[in-house]
């Protein structure tokens, strides 16, 4: 787990200080991308922690600390899952509503990162309330986790942090592919050759960026069915 959170740590920090020492990377869409980032640090700070403390032979936590670590660790995720659907929606923004404007602009996507954040600590907090023993010690794993022996809050935070935000990313990127190639259909009869090159290459530009980032989501997705996997 010290390897694993290394790593992670490496590819984070290096990733967001690339942004942020050049000017031409300071755009909204990076910096959606350095929002999911900061959700992955916190993570991954929370498990170098819970890897410090399991090495010793007190590793059957305070119910307190636990509670708190598990909260905030299952909040973190369910933001890091949500940040990508908040990618994907943006995605749309730029490549089928582009004529709205205000929906291109930093407030609107400061006000998403504001909502991603504040909708991923209340599925916690709505588990951590309402279903009695959700987050605990689970001797098994010797880990404080959103344990699989509550199965009412593991499904309910497995479909919210996971199975939602992975539909409407599907979604979304289903409705960018097919807008794009309609347009491109529509508008290649009626263009010069130098306009249809244009037409062409934006066209490419956007499946490119389509392809990326489905296969961003598929890594996600392949982790969220282990998960439901662990819970059935």
């Amino acid at each position: 787990m010290f390897a694993i959170t290394l790593i992670g740590f490496t590819f984070t920090f290096t990733s967001i200080f690339t942004i942020a020492l050049n000017r031409q990377c300071h755009n909204v869409s990076n910096l959606l991308a350095c929002n999911t980032r900061v959700a992955a640090i916190i993570d991954l700070i929370i498990t170098f922690i819970a890897s410090a403390f399991d090495i010793g032979k007190d590793w059957t936590w305070d119910t307190p600390y636990c509670i708190a670590r598990n909260y905030v660790s299952v909040a973190v995720s369910g933001t890091f899952c949500y940040s990508y659907s908040m990618q994907a929606r943006s995605r749309m923004f730029f490549a089928i509503f582009y004529k709205y404007k205000y929906l291109l602009s930093w407030h609107v996507h400061f006000v998403m990162i504001i909502f991603n954040w504040f909708i991923g600590f209340l599925v916690s907090a709505a588990s951590l309330v309402f279903i009695h023993g959700s987050f605990d010690l689970e001797i098994e794993s010797r880990s404080c986790m959103l344990t699989s022996k509550v199965l009412l809050a593991a499904m309910f935070c497995a479909r919210t942090s996971f199975i939602m935000p992975l539909s409407v990313v599907t979604v979304v990127y289903a409705i960018i592919s097919y807008n794009v190639g309609q347009s491109s259909r529509r508008v290649m009869p009626f263009v010069s050759n130098v306009n249809a090159a244009i037409v062409r290459i934006n066209a490419k530009r956007e499946f490119k960026i389509v392809q990326h980032l489905i296969m961003q989501s598929g890594c996600l997705s392949c982790n969220g069915i282990l998960y439901l996997i662990n819970i059935l």
